[in-house]
């Protein structure tokens, strides 16, 4: 009896939902009255007009408008149809309704540079309001769709690399198909965007250049952001670590740039980056240890106390006395810079030293067992002898001084001078790089010089005089989102390399297939 309700009861709003989507579809033919779109003899009528891709276009677009209208009509008086032919019915007017719908917002926008009978025949502006409805309407009902048939959420087996890569690639792939497609929305050519990436990344030995210098702190951070990580210390600092580790190797480039000879101060410089950023470790991870107190929210509020430093000094007793109203620090000499190795800054060689020396004691050594141990089960480790306390303390001051040598980089071999946006975005891209690559060294080195380079290539959009239209640049914004839909991608494709969604009247075996 009550599973008779249940299934009156979805009947019921299946028919209510429809009955909606039906009134939804009458406003947008109503909409369309002024160019009499709503009738098939206007449609006809349009394709011998106008001929050509644009009037077959429409004429397909106002036939399935009229399908879907029909279809879903035909479900408000179908109350003895069976679930398949209802579920059926739904799903292909949905479907179809959604897709015309992009394609006439799409053809609306090119619409707008088209002569006047084009834009008057997609119903100018008009369109816009009545077709963002249809597709919301159409995402909430194909959810509800999806929701009705969930059950829950499994762990699959692992893939191997090769079962993985494709799925990672057409990630990729579409990840920058629908950037093509925003940059084509806000009126822009995405092939000579792309291209502009390109160049602006690594297609000129300048840009090269900058790209590989932005590298250096990027690889160290993720290698920091790891080796916390591993241990489960949720190290989200890196950022206030980083700024400290550029606020000691600074004091000794301001006091003592021209007393002390380069081979001399550089190695100073060094220390001093890797004791701060050390120190801000070093504060989250004893108040664990003592007071089990929360890593996550103690290293956060560093950043911002770090940020505020910076801010203190550079209008204080570090301000340029050159320029004293725009409380800066002043520029280093060049006996505190580092020099050029292959034409970019002689940092990468530490970054690729560390890089091993990182892969190399969480994998071979004692210590890197531990960090494993301590991170899986902490109880289990302290049964094996582990001693946790000096495991946590021991491995946030190496994740510490990582991220401090990072600032120390960074100041010497590009930015040449202290300011508060030192760290920039770095402390927290470097954990979506981490988590991205599964905590594996190598592959986040790899993972954060090609986010590097995406960073360096979309920032050029903007400034790029190819990419003009009527005189206006391409905005800034346009490069966060492109980055924005190539993370959420690639990390939606990690999702559905590990887990699979099972739906009602479905079985998992053994091997994780579904049956």
């Amino acid at each position: 009896m009550n599973m008779q309700k249940i299934h009156l009861s979805r009947k019921r709003i299946f028919r209510f939902i429809a009955a909606l989507f039906c009134l939804f579809q009458l406003a947008a033919a109503f909409l369309f009255r002024s160019t009499e779109a709503g009738s098939v003899a206007a449609s006809a009528r349009a394709l011998l007009a106008h001929g050509g891709v644009a009037g077959v276009i429409t004429g397909v677009i106002t036939i399935a408008v009229l399908t879907g209208l029909v279809l879903s009509t035909a479900l408000l008086f179908l109350p003895n149809a069976t679930r398949f032919t209802g579920r059926f019915c739904a799903l292909f007017t949905l479907c179809v309704q959604a897709a015309f719908s992009v394609l006439l917002l799409l053809l609306c926008w090119l619409g707008v540079g088209a002569p006047a009978r084009v834009s008057a025949l997609f119903g100018g502006e008009r369109v816009y309001p009545a077709n963002y409805v249809l597709l919301l309407l159409s995402a909430v009902i194909l959810g509800l769709l999806f929701v009705s048939r969930f059950e829950r959420i499994a762990k699959k087996t692992p893939p191997t690399i090769m079962q993985a890569l494709p799925v990672r690639l057409l990630a990729i792939l579409g990840a920058v198909l629908c950037s093509m497609l925003m940059i084509l929305l806000i009126g822009y050519n995405p092939l000579a965007a792309f291209e502009q990436i390109y160049k602006g990344s690594i297609g000129t030995k300048n840009a090269m250049t900058i790209t590989m210098e932005r590298s250096i702190p990027m690889v160290l951070g993720t290698m920091a952001v790891i080796v916390a990580f591993k241990m489960h210390f949720w190290n989200v600092g890196v950022a206030g670590q980083l700024t400290m580790g550029a606020i000691f190797a600074s004091f000794f480039a301001y006091q003592l740039g021209n007393a002390l000879p380069h081979a001399v101060l550089i190695p100073l410089m060094f220390v001093g980056g890797a004791v701060g950023g050390a120190f801000w470790g070093f504060l989250p991870a004893y108040a664990k240890v003592r007071w089990n107190t929360s890593e996550t929210l103690f290293a956060l509020m560093l950043n911002y106390i770090a940020t505020y430093i910076v801010q203190l000094l550079r209008r204080g007793p570090w301000e340029d006395p050159m320029m004293p109203s725009f409380g800066q620090c002043p520029m280093f000499v060049d006996n505190a810079r580092l020099t050029k190795i292959l034409g970019c800054s002689s940092g990468w060689i530490a970054a690729l030293v560390i890089l091993i020396l990182v892969t190399v004691y969480l994998q071979c050594t004692r210590h890197g067992f531990e960090i494993r141990v301590v991170g899986e089960q902490e109880k289990t480790a302290e049964y094996l002898g582990v001693p946790v306390k000096r495991v946590i303390v021991r491995t946030m001051l190496i994740s510490g001084a990582i991220a401090g040598i990072a600032g120390m980089l960074k100041i010497s071999g590009a930015d040449f001078k202290l300011n508060e946006t030192v760290a920039g975005d770095i402390g927290f891209t470097v954990i979506t790089v981490a988590w991205l690559v599964k905590l594996n060294p190598l592959a986040g080195a790899a993972v954060a010089v090609l986010f590097s380079a995406m960073n360096k290539g979309c920032e050029s959009l903007s400034m790029s005089a190819t990419l003009r239209v009527n005189g206006v640049n391409i905005p800034s914004a346009s490069a966060t989102v492109i980055i924005g839909i190539l993370l959420l991608f690639v990390l939606g494709s990690e999702f559905f390399l590990t887990y699979r969604i099972v739906f009602k009247g479905k079985r998992i075996t053994k091997g994780g297939a579904l049956k």
